[in-house]
């Protein structure tokens, strides 16, 4: 095993992989039946039976994530709303004009000057252009 424990950006997250992705269920149907809980709790639950150095490693990161606002941390929930974006911008390229709201609006959120810059240079793009990034 290494000596070091991978950090928020390289880990993933392990919490939508168990419970799945909370925006692509109807939501108003899981408000009224689940209750949610911290993503701490659900990694708790999730290393219960992992070496204790294990368990305090990953639950160290997904703290680290919740709750910090490292740079690194920043880049890593940017890189989430980041798919976002493209993933709303192949939306409209299919003629869905509703994902531009959610493009934009989740392009208003980036917080990382890496990312903010990496999104400054997809929108330059043309559909003509190389990845099709700009749907406007």
């Amino acid at each position: 095993m290494p000596d070091t424990i991978p950090r928020p950006g390289k880990i993933g997250t392990p919490n939508e992989a168990l419970l799945g992705d909370p925006h692509r269920r109807h939501p108003w149907v899981c408000r009224r039946h689940l209750k949610a809980i911290p993503n701490q709790e659900v990694t708790a639950n999730q290393v219960a039976d992992a070496h204790p150095k294990i368990a305090a490693g990953i639950q160290a990161i997904i703290d680290e994530y919740e709750t910090g606002d490292s740079l690194e941390v920043l880049v890593a929930k940017d890189a989430a709303k980041l798919e976002c974006v493209i993933q709303a911008v192949e939306y409209i390229e299919q003629g869905y004009s509703n994902a531009v709201e959610w493009r934009d609006s989740t392009r208003a959120k980036l917080s990382a000057p890496s990312t903010q810059a990496r999104n400054h240079a997809h929108s330059q793009r043309t559909p003509d252009g190389p990845g099709r990034f700009n749907a406007s």
